[in-house]
């Protein structure tokens, strides 16, 4: 190799090096095979083992359960995948994924039954997965996603376009990414051939970050379902994790390829 081109090979590689996206961190990474001791249970989230899942609720009328990772994160910018499921009972209430303002709220925390979802009366913000019709705060909606702020379940974006989520054959896959304030989320479930499928694509109004508390509520009313989750992970970029790795290029990935991995 002469001169010029060792030179010009340089310049290639020194142009790749600064130009390379952030790695993001995957601080949890959570099948729940084995008792788990970063999160905290409340009200009537249990763990299963076997199978391996966390039941949010049973099927039991007037019960609210709420499972939150005990360290918190900024909420600038990540993605969360999980899964979940529902059904077998009388078609209530729902559940959701929550990020709760660690400046207000704790792992405890805790909200209220029933139309609540295990989040009303909390704070932060929240995707709702419902199967209930409430009237005017679900847009009249007995199967949606949505979004929900600062303990409110009066939801601020609703989408009705999607699959029945209860007693659904096999469990659905959700996918969030939030970036300052902007939220994403995919639904797929392969049993149902539904493929990767965007359902929210909404700005938070007056987003302004916070660190959070990241988990899952649910609940139930008169009319009860089980709700569970199953295989919770959450990536971050470097520049906002506090969390400690012994070898971080085993855990990380390019922050600007999550997109692109699902």
């Amino acid at each position: 190799m002469n001169f010029k081109m060792f030179a010009g090979f340089g310049i290639l590689l020194l142009v790749v090096y600064i130009s390379a996206p952030a790695l993001a961190v995957k601080v949890i990474d959570e099948d729940f095979n084995k008792p788990t001791e970063n999160f905290t249970y409340n009200g009537s989230a249990i763990q299963q083992i076997p199978p391996g899942v966390v039941l949010l609720t049973q099927v039991v009328q007037w019960q609210a359960g709420s499972l939150f990772f005990n360290t918190p994160y900024d909420v600038s910018a990540f993605k969360a995948r999980f899964d979940f499921g529902m059904g077998k009972g009388t078609g209530a209430d729902g559940l959701t994924f929550a990020v709760l303002d660690s400046a207000v709220s704790d792992p405890t925390s805790l909200g209220g039954l029933g139309i609540d979802l295990g989040y009303g009366g909390l704070s932060g913000f929240a995707i709702e997965f419902d199967t209930w019709d409430n009237e005017v705060i679900d847009n009249y909606s007995e199967n949606h996603v949505g979004v929900d702020t600062n303990g409110s379940v009066a939801s601020i974006f609703i989408n009705s376009d999607i699959p029945e989520l209860e007693d659904s054959p096999g469990k659905f896959s959700a996918i969030v990414f939030c970036q300052n304030g902007n939220i994403k989320v995919f639904l797929r479930n392969r049993q149902l051939s539904y493929p990767l499928t965007k359902v929210v694509d909404f700005t938070l109004p007056d987003f302004v970050a916070f660190k959070g508390y990241f988990g899952f509520t649910a609940g139930t009313g008169a009319a009860t379902n089980y709700h569970l989750i199953d295989n919770f992970s959450l990536d971050i970029p470097p520049m906002i994790s506090n969390a400690p790795t012994k070898n971080p290029a085993s855990t990380a990935t390019t922050w600007g390829d999550l997109k692109k991995r699902e």
